[in-house]
Parts: C-alpha cells; structure tokens; sequence
C-alpha cells in the first residue's frame, strides 16, 4: 500500500480474468444437465445463499453477493491473489495521498466502459460512492467503511478527489471492496437511483438480468431467480482480460447436497462444503480440495453491564472463561483448515495477531479466577441450535465450551434458541447475559478492530454492556489508533488494542473456520479471499 505522501502510479497489470460462480439450494438439482468444462462453455457452482433478496452492490447483503459483484463490477483498486495487504490499480491506475492521510487523488484509465460501450468516467466513480455513504436500504455501508465524514468530488473526467475529516490511511483498502463498486450512473439514475439515499429504488432493478449493461467487471447478470439460480454471462465490452467461460450458472444448493453434486459431476465447484465432511473425500481422485483459515469468526460475549448481569460483569470471571477454555478442541471439532482465533481480527487479514499471541487453556488459572470473583451464581449462554459458521455446527462448539467450564467448576447453563431469536434477543434488545455470536469483518483492515472497543458499534458494543467508559484506557489507546497517520503505526497500536481486549474485554473469540472449495478434475481450484471469497474472474478451467 502507498503510504501517505507517496505516489503510487503503478502500470496496469491485468492478469487474465477468467470466470465466475456461486450456487445455491435448488430442488431437482441432480437433473440439471453435464456442465461443459470447455472454455467459453458454462460453469456450474453450487453455493448456499438460502433467501437472498438482493445483488444491489452497494448494500450490506450477504457473502454471496461479495464475489458475484465482484465479478460484475469494477473498484478503483483491488488486490491481487488472496494478498490482503496491497492494494493494486483496477480502474484507478494510480492514486496519491496527502501526508495527514485525509485526502486522496485517484486517475481513472482511459480505455475502461461499462457493458453498454460508453466510458467509465469521474461522474460515475463519484455518483457510485455517494451512493454507498448515503444507502439506506438495510444497514449502511459507507459509514463504517470510513473513520468519519468523507466527500467525494470530480476533478474532471479522468480525477477524483476524496477528503476525510479524520486520517483514513486504509482508504486504499476499502476502495477494493466490492460494496465500492462502481456503476452506470446515467442507467442507474433512469432505473430510480440516487446518491442522496433519499427514495432509492434501484435494487430490484441491480438484483435482475435488466441490470447487465450497468457492469464495469468481466462479467454481468443475466438472471436472478431468487431462492434457486443466478446466471452470469460473459461482458464482451470488458475492458481488461476476457472471461473464460461464456456462462456461469450459480446454483442455490444446500451445503450438505454440494458435496454429493460435485462428486457426480452435476456441478464443477462447491463453494459451501464444511470442513468436517473435507475427511470423506481423502482419496478421492474425481475431486480436488482446498482448506484455508477464513475470515469468518465464532465467538461469544459476556455481558459487561452489572444491570443484565452481575456475574458476567465481573472481571474475574471473564478471566476464568477465557482460560478454562480448550482451544485445539475446538479447532478439531472445526475441521481442517480451520485456525484458533487469536482475537476479533481474522488471521488471514494484515494486522492480525500471531498464532504465538493466542490465549492458551490454563485450567488452574482459571479455577482461581473463578475463585477469587466469587460467584454465586451461574449465568446463561445462550446459541443459535441452527446456526453454523461455515459448516460448522454452533451447538456442537457450544457443548464444548460447556464442558470445559465445567471442568473448571464455572457454573454456566447452556441454552438453545432458533439464531433470528438469539440475535433479536443479543444484538437488537441487548438483553443476554452471554452469546454465541458468528460475525466477519465489514471493514478489510485494523480499523475494524475499532468496532469492538469500548463505545464502537452501537449495537456491538450495546449487546455486551461496553459503552465508552468501561474501559477508558483501551477506549483511549482505541481513538489514538484511529487517529494515526500511517499504516504502520496504526497496525502497532491496534496489536496492542486486541491484546488488551483478550484480557479483559467481554469478547471471547474461539475459531476462524476454514473455507473449504471443492472442485473437479476439469476447473483449476481457485485461491480463497479474505474479502470477497472467490474472485470468480480467476475461475479457469484446468489445464
């Protein structure tokens, strides 16, 4: 990443972009017909996105619509590989930033157009990320994105200028997202658009194949059938490489039913296999499996405020949790590939913590925590009995988190409930002791670590009792983080933030579940990201 005061002009390099994916749950899915692995044919992937409602870019939705936009759609910068760290030219070939980090000057390229021929132009750029700051369908993005205020302005047909009210040294990390896409405006506004947030009523418009001329990425929507397919197409106009297959079928498939498609050949990539079932397909030569660590989370909380509860509020209880609990068990109930959490930032993300830095079982600290916090009393955690996080079932975590606070003589009782209960109950009414709670970054940097201190996300921070002066020394070191000018600095501070919230903050961070792709013999395995997941661009068929 450039850092501020330096100019990063870096010449277009486009490795070649080639397909796309994502599946989903669809009923009498085994008749679909024998995917062509043939280049320029058409790719079948099977996904779990159960009932996604839109594919509005600039909207917080879930996974699957990260890496479908990020097929359809261009950013100012992107990265290159799984690489987290350094932003790269997309259709900013090369941006500057002021030496406080607040303003920051990106040069579109020349030759880049949407899918209907006309030119990707500052308007459009700006237009787009207007859109993002002021969307108020669903929970808004560009607001956390940012460390405050932000303006975006053209300067000409070929510059835009962002400025910041506050330092945002990870500007160039954001502007890879895919929630930054950037499309037509002109189309976008005659299809109810606007960049104010006000009456928007374009997203039934970008969820549907209408929308494929809107595109700026190496592929665009043909059709949304929700709860069933999304179809993809290649975007003949695509300014960068060529896509490599003609046609990508995304196939709403339910995670258990992947495994069983792929193997037949009925699909060529599964997207959702858990990594618990990864064992049953050693030895399997129609098949090829990769496992990574994702940036998926599994933790749970222990409410701060003495008002829901007087035993999770105590410090010295936390303590006892934190180190009754065995780690490596729960790595292994994961699966492979998956990784103990070292914090509530992800390891695959730059400014993560150590594996060495990991908070490790010590039961006989943890029984004299408990002594010396003098409970009485047992608390309440609570799980959702349907949720999972990426194939791994939270029930199964949670008896485990049981048994070892009972090996520790912690008294805690552990309690079921449907997720959209748990969550109402947690996250909207604020109202439990202790959660379980499946999260991933909405910000691809440290900053994000900013939303689990003392007063950063309201929601967050209100679900576990944690306002401002809970702890005003962290909630200190937290706004000197933020206000740092460059990255290197911010990264250093953060460190020492996750450290001290391992310590004594309410949150519990347990797993990074590994995200499992399996694919057969006649696709290349495509590399996993931490942001988008699958860059479907890089989709290729096997040599």
């Amino acid at each position: 990443m450039s850092s501020p005061g330096t100019r990063m002009a870096v010449a277009l390099r486009r490795s070649a972009l080639a397909a796309l994916l994502l599946g989903a749950l669809v009923a009498g899915c085994g008749d679909s017909d024998e995917p062509s692995p043939a280049r320029g044919g058409t790719l079948v992937i099977d996904a779990n996105y159960g009932q996604l409602s839109t594919l509005d870019p600039h909207s917080l939705s879930p996974t699957v619509s990260l890496y479908i936009n990020h097929a359809r759609f261009t950013t100012l910068l992107t990265f290159d590989g799984s690489d987290t760290r350094d932003p790269r030219p997309a259709l900013a070939e090369s941006y500057e930033a002021s030496p406080d980090a607040k303003v920051f000057t990106f040069q579109l390229r020349d030759d880049a157009t949407f899918a209907d021929g006309t030119p990707i132009t500052s308007e459009d750029v700006v237009f787009s990320l207007n859109r993002v700051l002021h969307f108020e369908l669903g929970t808004q993005v560009g607001p956390a994105m940012f460390p405050g205020k932000v303006t975006f302005e053209a300067d000409g047909p070929s510059t835009v200028i962002m400025r910041s009210e506050k330092p945002a040294p990870f500007t160039p990390a954001v502007m890879t997202t895919p929630q930054m896409s950037i499309i037509n405006a002109k189309l976008a506004k005659a299809h109810g658009a606007n960049d104010t947030g006000k009456k928007d009523t374009a997203s039934p418009w970008l969820t549907s194949g209408d929308s494929g001329d809107t595109s700026s990425g190496p592929y665009k929507l043909s059709s949304f059938v929700a709860n069933k397919e999304i179809v993809l197409t290649r975007n003949a106009e695509y300014w960068g490489a060529p896509a490599a297959y003609d046609r990508i079928v995304i196939r709403n498939v339910a995670a258990p039913a992947q495994l069983l498609q792929v193997q037949r050949g009925k699909s060529e990539l599964a997207l959702d296999v858990g990594a618990t079932e990864v064992a049953r397909l050693k030895g399997n030569d129609r098949v090829s499996v990769s496992s990574t660590p994702s940036a998926n989370l599994l933790l749970f909380f222990l409410n701060n405020d003495p008002k829901i509860s007087t035993v999770t509020s105590n410090a010295k209880l936390r303590e006892a949790v934190r180190y009754a609990i065995d780690y490596d068990r729960i790595v292994e109930l994961a699966g492979e590939g998956a990784a103990q959490a070292t914090g509530i930032f992800p390891r695959s993300y730059h400014g993560s913590l150590g594996a060495d830095q990991a908070i490790d079982q010590d039961l006989d600290r943890a029984k004299q925590a408990y002594a010396e916090s003098g409970a009485s009393e047992p608390f309440t955690l609570y799980y959702g009995t349907d949720s999972a996080v990426a194939g791994v079932q939270t029930s199964i975590i949670a008896q485990s988190v049981k048994s070892d606070l009972d090996a520790a003589g912690i008294e805690a009782k552990i309690v079921g409930a449907p997720i959209s209960t748990v969550f109402q109950k947690a996250f909207i009414q604020h109202e439990l002791d202790a959660s379980f709670f499946p999260t991933w970054p909405v910000i691809p940097n440290v900053d994000e670590i900013g939303r689990w201190v003392p007063g950063g996300h309201e929601n967050l921070t209100a679900m576990a009792g944690y306002p401002d002066d809970a702890d005003v020394e962290l909630r200190e070191l937290a706004d000197r983080a933020l206000s740092a000018t460059s990255v290197e600095e911010r990264v250093a501070l953060f460190e020492d933030v996750q450290l001290q919230l391992n310590e004594r903050g309410p949150w519990v961070p347990l797993v990074n579940p590994a995200q499992v792709f399996v694919s057969t013999r006649s696709v290349a395995l495509p590399e996993y990201h931490p942001i988008w997941i699958v860059d479907l661009a890089d989709v290729q068929p096997a040599d």
